[in-house]
């Protein structure tokens, strides 16, 4: 399995200090397709099966300094955050490959994916331009570094083939590097 290029939605919050100093935090959520890699689905295909993945992706809970330079209405500044992520559960499922068109798909449990809370940090940088008073608009670049471990089960493929046992086995914990770059836009509301 691998993961694709996805999408990053967070809220972020600081109390500035002063002009150049502050503290705060960020909320958010990563969400990142998969996809698998040709030997594991052509030797599902050879049995007229294919790997359906769920997505995977992760929440995040931030917190630390920030530091700015202003210059006019634009402003530079920095970050430097550390919090905790966590994963959704995620599954991965086999479909029949020649199933009828007009027919709701059926699934098979394929493997099962639980995660643990795990420690992060992530850095940033941002440019902001002052509308008014209370209103700017910026662009961003994030780097989130971390690692998951999950939890997991998956089915005996050969024993469901030769005996259609569908239960899942559980496997070793597996842990998973999660660092990550985001580079988007924002809009900052400032309350006061």
């Amino acid at each position: 399995m691998s993961n694709k290029d996805g999408y990053k939605i967070s809220f972020e919050g600081a109390y500035f200090l002063n002009k150049k100093f502050g503290v705060g935090g960020e909320i958010g959520f990563q969400s990142f397709p998969v996809t698998i890699n040709k030997a594991s689905q052509d030797i599902a295909n050879a049995e007229g099966y294919e790997l359906i993945p769920e997505a995977t992706g992760n929440r995040l809970f931030y917190f630390g300094p920030y530091y700015q330079i202003p210059f006019g209405k634009n402003v530079i500044g920095t970050k430097l955050h550390a919090g905790v992520i966590s994963g959704p559960n995620t599954k991965m499922a086999l479909r029949e490959l020649d199933q009828p068109e007009d027919e709701i798909p059926v699934d098979i449990l394929f493997a099962d994916f639980s995660t643990k809370t795990s420690f992060s940090y992530s850095t940033g940088i941002y440019y902001k331009r002052y509308l008014n008073k209370n209103l700017s608009v910026g662009v961003y670049a994030d780097f989130n570094i971390g690692d998951l471990e999950y939890s997991w089960s998956q089915l005996d493929f050969d024993d469901f083939i030769d005996n259609g046992n569908s239960d899942l086995i559980p496997q070793n914990p597996i842990k998973i590097n999660y660092d990550s770059y985001a580079i988007g836009g924002n809009v900052n509301i400032m309350l006061w």
